[in-house]
């Protein structure tokens, strides 16, 4: 049986015809931490909230693996993130996460890397609606 037997969110997979997004595996943990490495944003500049991208680099590759492990620890039906990587011809790119939890809205995020960030945002094909009472919209 295959991880998606018992965990079906490794089963959940969005394609484009240019993309595909889902859960990494640990096998493909050390390519996403070599994305980060290569830059997912310009030097001086930080959009995290959290500047975790100027950590020291094995500390770095560490905190993230235990994210992404965390992540999926902490799934539940009422406070989730769904943490897939982005790939593109079969190589990670970067992450595209939508969370949601009983007190706070859908919401979602992304890391691509420099100069590829409208493919990553092709990735958003989620629809993402403001409360449980209404209807669906796309953004």
């Amino acid at each position: 049986m295959g991880p998606e037997g018992f965990w079906p969110l490794f089963g959940l997979v969005v394609r484009t015809p240019r993309l595909e997004v889902r859960l990494p595996r640990e096998d493909e943990f050390g390519a996403l931490i070599e994305v980060v490495d290569a830059g997912i944003h310009q030097p001086g500049a930080m959009p995290f909230f959290v500047p975790w991208t100027e950590v020291e680099p094995r500390r770095r590759a560490r905190q993230a693996a235990q994210f992404w492990w965390g992540q999926r620890a902490r799934w539940s039906a009422e406070d989730w993130a769904f943490t897939g990587a982005v790939f593109v011809e079969g190589r990670p790119v970067g992450v595209q996460e939508l969370s949601a939890g009983a007190s706070r809205p859908v919401r979602g995020s992304v890391w691509p890397i420099r100069g590829k960030g409208s493919v990553a945002r092709c990735a958003r094909p989620f629809s993402i609606w403001p409360s449980k009472d209404s209807a669906p919209t796309r953004r």
